[in-house]
């Protein structure tokens, strides 16, 4: 609008204020098919209307020969100040509007050009309903609501998940103390917590990884050698041993996943980088057993052991196939982050779009003067 007042300045030509020529446009907007439009788009929509408006009304005899500034004052129409700017232009309206259309769309000089008062930018925040801007305490300086400028910066994911953190310490550890007495579980917070675990050992982990144990303590157990001798033995011994992990990292997903649900939280598992963490710390874990039991070569070669082939196949097979199993194993990890972000992304996007169709149908039916509920 500031620029186009100032070529309305150099060509003698009126403006409405700022205030008419918003109201006119907002109005505009609640028509179905000026919905979302931009400003420098509603413009020239209706630029072209009042072009094929008056191309209607010049044909009629009366109207012959008559301007369209003639027309202009004849009908009164909306947004007539732009269209007399662009039929009274001296020189090259479009390279004159695209330099407006330009200059407007630059954010960063406007932010440079114009200062902000706490009043504005509190209205700003306020208008940014779920997003919450976390106060820096490490000297850092934000970008926006979600990348750093410079320095140690602290998210609102970050707190979510110590929240969550802090949260499953407590009630996990108050349920390790209970479980410790060997007593059955009373009250229903040591019944649901408990059921979980259990749930998700036998039923998740021990399933998929399997009865495997060491046959040199089955030997110590079956002659009762050393203080292991009277303790029965648990084929699921070596699947147990993965269960602190998996057990935190169920816990912890679980935890992030249900903080999406409360309003102006979110979901920390919808970054990118919280996923690719927690897969990073299952590849690592990974890495550290694999190399821990078979070794450095053991563990290169482990994915093509045991393959007996004729020396003229194996030369070009093997390679391949080791090649081909350590990328799929490495992006395995990789696909596993983007399917859990995926996942809570999705969530957000149903609802977006429920929303939408919910905005939709109220303003369809404002559109055919229908009852909007």
């Amino acid at each position: 609008y500031d620029g186009l007042a100032k070529v309305a300045k150099e060509r003698s030509l009126a403006l409405p204020s700022w205030e008419q020529v918003e109201r006119a446009y907002l109005e505009g907007k609640s028509d179905h098919e000026n919905f979302a439009k931009p400003f420098d788009v509603y413009l020239e929509t209706r630029s072209d209307e009042i072009d094929k408006a008056y191309q209607e009304w010049v044909a009629k005899p009366e109207h012959v020969a008559r301007s369209p500034n003639d027309f202009l004052e004849a009908e009164d129409v909306e947004a007539g100040w732009y269209a007399r700017l662009v039929n009274n232009g001296k020189g090259d309206w479009e390279t004159e509007w695209t330099a407006i259309c330009e200059e407007a769309e630059d954010l960063r000089a406007y932010d440079e050009e114009h200062d902000w008062s706490p009043e504005k930018i509190e209205a700003y925040n306020t208008q940014l309903s779920g997003k919450v801007l976390v106060p820096q305490v490490f000297g850092g300086k934000l970008r926006n609501l979600y990348e750093s400028e410079s320095g140690v910066c602290i998210s609102k994911y970050m707190i979510v998940e110590l929240v969550v953190a802090l949260l499953i310490v407590v009630m996990f550890t108050w349920l390790a103390k209970r479980v410790a007495t060997g007593g059955a579980p009373k009250g229903r917070l040591w019944n649901f917590l408990e059921s979980i675990l259990v749930f998700f050992r036998d039923q998740v982990a021990r399933p998929s990884l399997g009865a495997h144990h060491d046959h040199g303590d089955d030997d110590h157990a079956e002659h009762g050698d050393g203080a292991h001798g009277s303790e029965p033995h648990n084929e699921y011994a070596e699947a147990d041993r993965f269960l602190p992990l998996i057990w935190t990292m169920f816990v912890f997903i679980l935890g992030c996943n249900l903080m999406g649900m409360v309003p102006w939280v979110g979901a920390p598992t919808s970054s990118f980088s919280v996923t690719t963490g927690l897969a990073a710390i299952i590849l690592s874990a990974g890495f550290f057993v694999g190399l821990r039991k078979f070794g450095p070569s053991g563990f290169v070669l482990n994915p093509i052991a045991g393959m007996v082939l004729p020396l003229y196949v194996a030369i070009p097979i093997l390679p391949m196939l080791l090649v081909i199993e350590w990328v799929g194993f490495l992006i395995r990890h990789v696909v596993l982050a983007i399917r859990l972000l995926a996942n809570m992304v999705a969530g957000h996007l149903v609802l977006a779009a429920i929303m939408g169709l919910a905005f939709g149908t109220a303003a369809a039916a404002t559109l055919a003067a229908a009852p909007t509920w």
